[in-house]
């Protein structure tokens, strides 16, 4: 279903996605959810991000805003999918995100959102620069792991 989403753009599996994600997690707390960003110009080919489409439909089922201004995608990178070795996914990833826009100090939870994970890499990347905004505990939320 992720795959259809990112590789064949059927947006609208993200509903999907976010009802089978909210069935596993009915009820969270935090303060808002941030779906992983794209490089723009993964953005510009694709024409939407998913993770930020299962996040607007997480937000409307679990009442949770979602802040797409925290995070940049500094560096255009292979898709993790597209490298078999671990080690090279690691790399792949590391200092790919920046701080966005921070209008005020950043405090507590926040929920990663992103359609698929392998090595946690992109997840991990993204949580130490919401970290160094100072957000207290970053939560990531994925639909699949590949």
């Amino acid at each position: 279903m992720a795959k259809t989403l990112k590789y064949r753009f059927a947006t609208e599996t993200a509903i999907d996605i976010a009802r089978i994600i909210k069935k596993r997690f009915p009820r969270v707390e935090a303060d808002c959810l941030i779906p992983i960003p794209l490089h723009k110009s993964r953005l510009r080919w694709r024409g939407f991000n998913q993770a930020e489409l299962i996040a607007r439909e997480l937000s409307l089922l679990w009442n949770i805003p979602v802040r797409t201004d925290l995070l940049i995608r500094q560096k255009s990178t292979s898709p993790q999918a597209d490298i078999k070795n671990r080690d090279d996914r690691i790399k792949n990833a590391t200092g790919i995100f920046a701080p966005h826009l921070v209008v005020k100090p950043l405090s507590g939870t926040v929920i990663l959102i992103d359609d698929l994970s392998t090595t946690g890499s992109t997840l991990d990347q993204a949580a130490r620069v919401l970290k160094s905004l100072g957000v207290e505990k970053v939560i990531g939320v994925v639909f699949a792991r590949g």
